[in-house]
């Protein structure tokens, strides 16, 4: 890359890294705010997590909207578009707290999912800029992420009682973030340089080959991405949703102890990246996911072995770690083996994936850990990552 072209690609990846830290925020800060208000807000107790769960699944159903509407409006005009959604959404969202109506506040998450989903592509747009450093760039953009989990539960707490009505200047507080992510976007330098050429990394390339999403779905190559994106959530959502309810109602830990393992995961899933980049570039992609799945066992044996703080405590930290590991790893896959036209189709059938199987395990968790018991929690994801494993040593391109 020569020096002007370097340099438009330092500009445009330091503003990325700014609108991903502030585009991060909402969700978790979408997440205390639904915490909260969930029970006392939905109709039905047994309806308090459907809000968070319309959140979820808004993700999953934007991943393809988000990539296809990248494609044909270009990166920069896509996450404008996605912004402005989220936009309407906290005002649709705002409206339903105003005028107290449960389902339009479930609507209104679904909509920020969605939103959301578009944020999600960052990662992408970031990794298409450079050809021998995806692994590094998508790295750098997760290490964005660690504002969030400050900034976002920062502004719902300080928003929550400005206004009469609960938790309306949080949103108001929320809206500056994407505001100022969409700021950010129409600072982007425009580049022309070239995403189409193989990847120097994977010695085959797929980037001129048309790919219908059914063949897609059935391309092994996509699945080597997808995989542990998909097991890193599944594992992590089932295990993180689960422990507030063991750490609070069961074992009876305090309010603080259960947040403090909670906020230790969250940080946990992106401090990683301030290192795992350098991994990625000096390791292959079966080995990141290799270490990535023994923290997840070891995570897992901890939770297994006792009910102790400590064990909650550090078993969160690695499941964040081991999440991060495998997220990055999917990530770098998809990034630097679709690397042609169809890198849009295949990126949005990959977050529908991924963020599909979150939504399911977020929903599942919490009957399961009181119907199984915590012991068959930590046990369940074995077998998933276990195969994981099998699949990306033993089964080839």
């Amino acid at each position: 890359m020569d020096p002007a072209k370097k340099s438009i690609w330092t500009k445009r990846l330091k503003i990325l890294v700014f609108i991903q830290a502030c585009s991060s925020c909402l969700t978790p800060g979408l997440f205390l705010i639904t915490g909260i208000l969930g029970a006392q807000f939905a109709p039905d107790p047994k309806w308090s997590t459907l809000p968070m769960a319309f959140l979820v699944l808004g993700v999953a159903t934007g991943g393809s909207i988000a990539s296809h509407a990248m494609q044909v409006l270009g990166r920069t005009r896509g996450h404008q578009t996605g912004f402005s959604l989220g936009l309407m959404g906290i005002i649709i969202c705002a409206s339903s707290l105003y005028w107290p109506q449960f389902f339009l506040y479930c609507f209104a998450n679904f909509f920020l999912g969605i939103s959301v989903a578009f944020s999600q592509q960052i990662r992408f747009t970031a990794a298409e800029e450079t050809l021998d450093r995806k692994g590094e760039v998508h790295s750098i953009i997760l290490a964005a992420t660690l504002f969030s989990a400050f900034l976002g539960p920062g502004a719902a707490v300080v928003g929550r009682s400005v206004v009469s009505t609960e938790f309306l200047g949080s949103l108001g507080l929320l809206s500056l973030f994407i505001v100022a992510a969409l700021v950010g976007t129409f600072l982007l330098p425009d580049t022309n340089l070239n995403v189409s050429t193989s990847s120097d990394v994977l010695k085959t390339s797929v980037t001129n080959k048309s790919y219908s999403r059914l063949e897609i779905i059935k391309n092994r190559s996509f699945w080597k991405g997808a995989l542990p994106a998909m097991v890193a959530f599944a594992t992590m959502s089932l295990i993180m949703s689960a422990t507030p309810i063991q750490m609070h109602h069961i074992d009876h830990f305090s309010h603080a102890d259960t947040t403090l393992a909670i906020q230790s995961h969250i940080f946990s899933m992106y401090f990683p990246s301030l290192f795992s980049g350098y991994l990625v570039r000096r390791w292959r992609i079966k080995d990141i996911v290799a270490l990535g799945v023994l923290i997840f066992l070891a995570s897992l044996l901890l939770g297994l072995i006792g009910h102790q703080f400590f064990n909650f405590l550090v078993s969160m930290i690695l499941l964040g770690v081991a999440w991060n590991f495998l997220f990055l790893a999917g990530s770098t896959y998809i990034s630097t083996r679709f690397t042609g036209p169809d890198r849009f189709v295949v990126q949005g059938t990959n977050d529908t994936f991924v963020f599909g199987t979150q939504a399911i395990a977020s929903g599942v968790a919490g009957p399961l850990v009181l119907w199984l018991g915590w012991e068959w929690m930590m046990l369940a994801p074995i077998p998933l990552l276990l195969f994981l494993v099998y699949f990306h040593f033993k089964v080839q391109d």
